[in-house]
């Protein structure tokens, strides 16, 4: 564990930390071999927090579960795909295959429908309650980060993914809209809004203060091309 670790809390529960967690897990960085000799070394200078045992290795499954969902509906084939054909059938075959139903057997072909006719193709339900789980623990932990290990967030946080189906935030009034989210974010064009991450083409992640009450939504991009936002409810952060 770093030495400026010891004697914090963990990230995400009141037990003092014993090890640091990535954010996000070190498995959505790929290893610089499934790339050009050329591309960055993903996997160096990761961003990490301090990490409780429980918190840094209980979701170890479901953090190449979600990884793997986000590469094989990334939009960004030249990031997302090459590595998926090379790692993950690796990941696959190491878990046993244990992984894999939770693809294969909610999966169908479906045929589309385009300007130059039709063709099919593999349509995957994802288990979007373990995806959640894995992008919240990601989401508390960057807070803390930005608060420098001093605070917390202990209150409730909702994830919400444009590129999967959701509940209609505008149907919400305590949440803004997916739309209004898109567009605060949007600011960073402007310098508004920091764009933060040491592998932007990998994940990156943007904050800001909800303009209506103590709340906070984080912005996470993946490949580019994937986001995700944390609502992180206006309930006062406790003290690590």
């Amino acid at each position: 564990m770093k030495r400026e670790f010891n004697g914090k809390k963990c990230y995400f529960c009141d037990e003092f930390a014993t090890s640091e967690e990535h954010a996000p897990p070190k498995c959505f960085f790929p290893k610089q071999k499934y790339f050009p000799r050329r591309r960055p070394h993903y996997r160096d200078n990761l961003l990490v927090v301090p990490s409780c045992a429980e918190h840094n290795e209980s979701r170890a499954i479901d953090d190449e579960y979600t990884a793997l969902s986000i590469v094989m509906a990334a939009a960004n084939r030249n990031l997302a795909f090459s590595p998926f054909i090379e790692k993950w059938f690796k990941v696959l075959k190491r878990n046993n295959w244990a992984l894999a139903p939770k693809f294969f057997s909610r999966s169908k072909l479906v045929k589309v429908v385009d300007g130059d006719g039709s063709f099919e193709t593999l349509s995957v339900t994802f288990d979007k309650h373990r995806i959640d789980r894995v992008i919240e623990s990601t989401a508390r932990a960057l807070y803390y980060y930005e608060l420098n290990f001093q605070k917390r967030w202990l209150g409730d946080c909702q994830i919400h993914c444009p590129h999967m189906l959701t509940s209609d935030l505008s149907k919400q009034p305590n949440y803004p809209s997916l739309h209004e989210m898109e567009q605060a974010f949007a600011r960073e064009e402007n310098g508004r809004v920091q764009i933060k991450g040491r592998h932007p083409d990998i994940f990156y992640y943007q904050i800001l203060k909800d303009p209506r009450d103590n709340g906070y939504i984080l912005r996470m991009v993946y490949y580019r091309c994937f986001t995700f936002f944390a609502i992180l409810e206006p309930i006062l952060p406790t003290s690590g």
